[in-house]
């Protein structure tokens, strides 16, 4: 279940870097960026953007492929069954096209450019072994070889994902690392420019929640930490919520700001229930283990699948934001 995990988080976390108001040039990549940060966002939009095409199509493959399969593989008795192989991954050359240019551009970062080297690597690797099983599967080969092919094909796709998870993980670090910094600065900006007003305190917001996330793969692994970072974006949430309500005329804000409120209270509930189920040590009924079993495990309280639904959610109500 973590790599599903991660593969939410990073959906939610990796739109495109630009700064704040980004040029054209800058958030379209093309031109010439403005300034460090444009360039920055620039260099890195092609990174995010292999990332948000190819990461989480991989991870649920690879879960659906187990699933029916299991790590010992394909058997000739289940060729009777109705079965479907995992899904056709995308043709990878728009991302190694951009992970090839951004190499080229400033400044230079040669720990993301390795990162997305290998990346696009592991993707040209696994991309065929997908499209040929895809189309296997749906025109029913299967039933005449009795799953030969994918019997062969088992641990080959296993290492291929194995060498994607690592590449993912790698350049995803990477990418988060760059994030934090664009957020910190543009925090700082704003708070130059113009104080803290609403925006201010809606990218205060994302920023604490952002840190909730480093608690859902072991939420019990650092309960202080955890309670902190749950007390510092509640305190963040609620400054927010309590500054739109007192300045609804400011300027500029968003048409219908007032559609932000729900999606951060709910990261607010589900992250103190993940907190308070680690602080009390309360385990999942059977009945929550069922429904976790059952890929369902956003609908359980205190899971954290639900905390990743909830700033899935929070990012994409902000993401829609037009300031």
């Amino acid at each position: 279940m973590r790599n599903l995990l991660v593969i939410a988080l990073l959906l939610a976390a990796c739109d495109k870097i630009s700064s704040s108001p980004p040029s054209t040039s800058a958030a379209t990549g093309e031109g010439t960026a403005t300034t460090p940060t444009e360039a920055l966002g620039a260099k890195t939009n092609p990174y995010i953007e292999c990332l948000n095409t190819f990461t989480r199509d991989t991870f649920q493959g690879r879960h659906s492929w187990l699933d029916s399969f299991g790590e010992k593989g394909p058997q000739p008795k289940q060729a009777k069954d109705t079965l479907y192989g995992p899904l056709a991954l995308h043709d990878p050359k728009e991302c190694a096209d951009g992970v090839a240019a951004a190499k080229g551009k400033q400044p230079a970062m040669p720990e993301l450019e390795a990162a997305g080297a290998a990346y696009v690597a592991a993707i040209g690797e696994l991309q065929p072994l997908t499209v040929k099983l895809r189309a296997y599967f749906e025109q029913g080969d299967y039933k005449d070889d009795k799953l030969a092919l994918a019997i062969e094909t088992h641990p080959k796709l296993l290492a291929a994902w194995d060498r994607f998870s690592k590449a993912n993980a790698a350049l995803e670090a990477q990418i988060d690392k760059i994030e934090d910094k664009l957020a910190a600065d543009e925090l700082a900006e704003l708070e130059k420019t113009s104080g803290k007003q609403l925006r201010w305190h809606h990218k205060r917001m994302l920023i604490e929640a952002k840190k909730l996330l480093a608690y859902v793969d072991e939420p019990g692994k650092d309960l202080a930490a955890l309670q902190a970072a749950v007390t510092s974006y509640d305190g963040a949430a609620n400054a927010l919520l309590e500054y739109a309500k007192q300045h609804k005329d400011e300027k500029p804000q968003p048409t219908a700001y007032w559609t932000i409120e729900s999606p951060v209270k709910k990261l607010q509930i589900d992250a103190k229930e993940m907190m308070r189920r680690q602080r009390d040590h309360k385990p999942y009924s059977s009945g929550e283990k069922m429904t976790i079993e059952a890929n369902n495990a956003e609908s359980v309280e205190g899971h954290p699948a639900r905390v990743i639904a909830a700033y899935n959610s929070l990012i994409d109500t902000s993401n829609r934001m037009r300031w």
